[in-house]
C-alpha cells in the first residue's frame, strides 16, 4: 500500500469528512515497524494530533493509538514533540479518560527517551504534575509507566530532578518499590536511589564550598554583612532552591536562599 502511494491520499482524507476511515487505515499501517519512518516523515503527525480533538470517540482513539505506534520509532519522537504532542497529552491526562490515560503515559515514556522530549515534559505546564499523580491514582500499569518516565527524566538532569521532588513523589515511590510488580519495583527503587545520590552530592557541595552560606531568607535580609554603609542591601548573586514535599527523613520541606557574594 505504501509503495503504491497511499499516504498522499490518506493525507487528503484526513483533511476531509472521511478522516475517521483514513485514521483507521493509518493505525493498521503504523503497527508495522517498516512503515513507521515513512508515515512519520509524510506530515501525518500534526494532523493526527489535531484529530485528538475530534467529536468522534473512535477517531480520537485510533489517532492516539497511531501516535503511540509512531512514537516507538526514534526518528518520530522529535517530530511529535515539535508538533505539540506533549501539550495535547497533558490535556488528555487532565480529562481523566480511562481509555486514554495508559496510552498517553506510554507515549510520554517513549518521548522522554530523547532530549527534546525531556525538555518538553519539564517545560509544559502540568505535565510533571499529571505524571506524578498517576503514582497515586493510576492503575498498576500506569504507575509503573509513570515511575519509568520520571526515572528517565530525572537521571538526565538535576533541574528536572528538583521539579519532580517538588510534587512530593517520595511516599508513592516507596509504596511502589514495595508493592509494585518486579518492573515497577525496579524503576521506583532506582529513582529513590537517584534522589538519595543527588541529595548526597548537594550536601557534599555545600560542605566543601567555603564561599557559600546557607541561611533563612528573612535572616539573610537582616544580616549587617549583607548591608552597605548606606543601609541598602549589598548586591549578591542569589540562587533560590525550593525543596518539595517529601518524607521528613529524606528531604526537608523548606525554602532556602544560597548567597554567594
Amino acid at each position: 500500500m505504501l509503495s503504491s502511494g497511499i499516504l498522499p491520499l490518506l493525507l487528503v482524507l484526513l483533511d476531509s469528512g472521511r478522516a475517521e476511515a483514513a485514521v483507521a487505515v493509518l493505525l493498521v499501517l503504523s503497527s508495522c515497524d517498516d512503515n513507521k519512518a515513512s508515515i512519520g516523515s509524510s506530515g501525518t503527525i500534526p494532523r493526527l494530533i489535531e484529530l485528538l480533538d475530534s467529536d468522534s470517540y473512535q477517531c480520537r482513539q485510533d489517532a492516539l493509538n497511531t501516535l503511540y505506534n509512531l512514537s516507538t520509532y526514534v526518528g518520530n519522537k522529535s517530530r511529535m514533540v515539535s508538533a505539540g504532542a506533549v501539550w495535547k497529552i497533558v490535556q488528555l491526562l487532565g480529562a481523566g479518560e480511562v481509555d486514554c490515560t495508559e496510552i498517553c503515559i506510554s507515549i510520554c515514556y517513549n518521548l522522554v527517551a530523547v532530549e527534546e522530549g525531556r525538555e518538553a515534559i519539564a517545560e509544559t505546564d502540568g505535565c510533571i504534575v499529571a505524571i506524578a499523580e498517576l503514582l497515586d491514582t493510576g492503575t498498576p500499569k500506569q504507575q509503573e509507566q509513570a515511575a519509568a518516565t520520571l526515572l528517565l527524566l530525572c537521571t538526565n538532569s538535576s533541574q528536572h530532578c528538583q521539579l519532580v521532588l517538588q510534587e512530593g513523589v517520595i511516599p508513592s515511590l516507596v509504596t511502589l518499590s514495595v508493592n509494585g510488580s518486579s518492573w515497577g519495583r525496579d524503576k521506583a527503587q532506582k529513582l529513590l536511589q537517584h534522589f538519595r545520590e543527588q541529595r548526597q552530592r548537594d550536601s557534599s557541595w555545600l560542605s566543601t564550598s567555603p564561599k557559600v552560606v546557607v541561611c533563612n531568607t528573612e535572616a539573610a535580609s537582616m544580616n549587617p554583612e549583607n548591608l552597605s554603609k548606606g543601609g541598602k542591601r549589598r548586591l549578591c548573586k542569589t540562587t533560590s532552591r525550593k525543596i518539595g514535599r517529601t518524607l521528613s527523613f529524606f528531604w526537608k520541606s523548606k525554602s532556602f536562599v544560597m548567597y554567594q557574594c
